[in-house]
């Protein structure tokens, strides 16, 4: 992993620790739209990583994209049938 995607990968996980919480997918489950942590994604420029520079984006590659993905599934709370 290169520096650019241990960093994308560290605020991945600080973002989905701190902000992805039970209350939050209960909240959503409920049908509440969690606009605060969205919001949050896209400033963290979470959003258009992969879009080219030229265009506003990071001009990250596909395994950059992954690296995050991987990071936020792990960072995510987990779920048990009927919590």
């Amino acid at each position: 992993m290169n520096e650019a995607q241990s960093i994308l990968v560290e605020t991945t996980r600080r973002i989905f620790s701190q902000h992805c919480t039970r209350e939050l997918g209960a909240q959503t489950d409920a049908g509440i739209r969690p606009d605060a942590f969205w919001t949050l994604l896209g400033e963290a420029g979470l959003f258009d990583i992969t879009a080219p520079e030229e265009q506003g984006g990071a001009g990250a590659e596909m395994s950059d994209l992954c690296a995050i993905l991987r990071a936020a599934g792990a960072s995510a709370p987990r779920s048990t049938p009927g919590s």
